[in-house]
């Protein structure tokens, strides 16, 4: 009898500690992030797809939502992704143990990384946008500086899978990858009705307007290292 109380105490614990819903302030603000990064997976750059596709997708569908996104979005494009050839950029192997991006002082925990390392992991991750939308200008205003900044926001709030995934070797060639199962498209979506996520895409997104990205890029700086201690 102990014993089970004692697995449904626990079962409870974890439901109650699921984030079974999108952080309703991410999914307006990280938007253009999330957009990029879903091209990122659609093209397999730095193998991040094939990366991700290796990784526990609970976990992952976890810290998605936690960055306001669909979680059924993102299979989809890490299965669109992970078999190709992959594109390198060199972002995602800053995040590598050893490198800078990757050490702080508690590893895995997004949310103790102190404001200059925010600003650091931003900054990688604007110059990545600007690198991507130089790369491959077929991808539209869903690349850029702004949309790089907003990425930056994405990194850090699902930093724990990144690291993770940045130290696993698939991907790292430049090769085709092996087939792969695919990730499970039917989690159960976004988890709520806070707002439509974004679909990456080649034509003028509302949020590409330059004074919209501009305070995004802002309001995302402040956030990130002066806002969130």
């Amino acid at each position: 009898m102990y014993l089970q109380l004692a697995e449904d105490t626990t079962l409870a614990r974890k439901k109650a500690n699921k984030p079974d819903r999108r952080n309703p302030a991410a999914v307006v603000l990280l938007a253009p992030g999330r957009a990029l990064f879903q091209a990122m997976l659609d093209l397999n750059v730095d193998g991040l797809a094939t990366k991700l596709s290796r990784r526990d997708f609970a976990e992952l569908r976890t810290y998605w939502l936690k960055a306001g996104g669909d979680p059924d979005k993102l299979a989809k494009y890490i299965n669109k992704g992970k078999g190709k050839k992959p594109k390198k950029i060199g972002f995602i192997k800053k995040f590598k143990k050893g490198q800078q991006l990757a050490e702080h002082e508690n590893p895995f925990m997004s949310e103790d990384l102190t404001p200059s390392k925010k600003a650091a992991i931003i900054g990688a991750a604007t110059a990545a946008g600007t690198a991507i939308g130089t790369a491959f200008p077929g991808i539209g205003n869903i690349a850029g500086a702004a949309a790089g900044t907003s990425l930056g926001g994405v990194i850090v709030a699902i930093l724990p899978v990144i690291k993770k995934a940045a130290d696993d070797t698939a991907g790292d060639e430049e090769t085709t990858p092996p087939n792969t199962p695919d990730v499970p498209e039917d989690t159960g979506g976004a988890g709520g009705e806070e707002g439509a996520e974004t679909e990456p895409k080649k034509g003028l997104p509302k949020w590409a307007i330059p004074v919209g990205a501009a305070v995004i890029g802002l309001g995302l700086i402040y956030y990130f290292t002066k806002g969130k201690k």
